[in-house]
């Protein structure tokens, strides 16, 4: 599936890795388990700490404008 992109959005009440966890959880049963080969954030460490459990082969980069 080449050239696809993934792009979500989640309004959160929290910020904890278990929330974080939880959406990921949410977007890998929306796209069949898919792994995204590069996820950029805002460098929040409870959303990296969550992604490398979710998604362990994934590239993590940061967004320079909401760094």
């Amino acid at each position: 599936m080449e050239g696809v992109r993934i792009v979500a959005i989640a309004i959160v009440c929290n910020e904890t890795v278990s929330t974080y966890k939880w959406i990921l959880e949410q977007i890998k049963n929306a796209t069949g388990n898919l792994q995204p080969a590069i996820i950029f954030t805002d460098a929040d460490f409870t959303m990296r700490n969550a992604i490398h459990k979710q998604y362990s082969k994934s590239i993590i980069r940061h967004c320079s404008f909401h760094i």
